[in-house]
């Protein structure tokens, strides 16, 4: 029987004064979510566990490279990514609170059962004025993004943006056809005295386009989306 899996770690939908942007991911790997895992690992890494904690994911990385950051502690110490993120005005959280697993050992999207959303990502929307962009990292993310938004009955709007393509017009190293994989849009609350909010996916899994030199793309769009706001 599969059990209901959480997040072990602290400091889970980490929101900083006056947000301005929303990095949104599914649910930890279950090394992080899993409580015999979890104990298994040496007392500083359960300290410094955080989202992306795991060894395989690129995601600090591109973090550092998007604000040039080459200290290499920065890549296991919770304390500098949320001081990061906190002076930067970046949060972070999953669409799921709680789940259960196909297949235990599983880290894959797919073999994920949800028991429950994260509904507090609802709440930011109505209480956050100041967010202006929110950065999915995978098309399932976006996709359940808006099934906790129409669970929430909160009306909204999608308007088609053309400021990524406008950015990259005349330069080679970001196509059209990853411009349109990123699926750049505005959310508009309509609830909300029409707030407007950029949302934009980019996939740190698998990439959407074949022949494309996957880290160097998503390091070139983490940077360009972690400095527009």
């Amino acid at each position: 029987m599969e059990e209901i899996e959480k997040h072990i770690f602290e400091d889970i939908n980490f929101f900083p004064n006056e947000m301005k942007t929303l990095i949104l991911g599914t649910f930890p790997v279950p090394l992080f979510s899993q409580k015999e895992k979890f104990d298994s690992m040496p007392k500083d890494k359960k300290e410094n566990s955080w989202y992306y904690s795991s060894s395989r994911s690129e995601f600090w990385k591109l973090i550092a490279n998007s604000f040039n950051i080459n200290n290499k502690e920065f890549l296991t110490n919770k304390f500098l990514k949320k001081k990061l993120f906190a002076n930067n005005k970046i949060g972070i959280a999953d669409v799921f609170s709680k789940c259960k697993r196909k297949n235990k050992n599983s880290s894959r999207d797919r073999d994920l059962i949800i028991i429950e959303y994260n509904n507090s990502i609802a709440d930011i929307l109505k209480n956050y004025k100041s967010l202006k962009l929110i950065i999915f990292t995978s098309r399932f993310t976006e996709n359940n993004f808006f099934k906790i938004l129409n669970d929430s009955n909160l009306h909204y709007e999608l308007k088609e943006s053309e400021d990524i393509k406008m950015h990259y017009k005349n330069r080679n190293d970001i196509t059209s056809e990853i411009i349109n994989s990123v699926r750049e849009r505005f959310i508009l609350i309509n609830d909300l005295k029409n707030l407007k909010i950029k949302i934009a996916t980019i996939t740190l899994k698998i990439s959407p386009i074949k022949g494309v030199s996957l880290y160097s793309t998503k390091k070139e769009l983490f940077k360009y989306y972690l400095n527009l706001y």
